[in-house]
């Protein structure tokens, strides 16, 4: 249960699998979005 998990459990984790870190976020002002494919982000640049 990620909710309950501690930050060193949760560090853990993403550090024995990667895949969970490996879609990156872009947060501006006009909001968030998933970084793949890079045509998402440009609505919010």
């Amino acid at each position: 249960n990620l909710a309950s998990a501690s930050d060193d459990e949760l560090l853990d984790a993403m550090a024995e699998h990667p895949i969970l870190i490996e879609r990156p976020f872009v947060v501006t002002r006009k909001g968030t979005r998933l970084a793949r494919p890079i045509d998402n982000v440009r609505g919010i640049l």
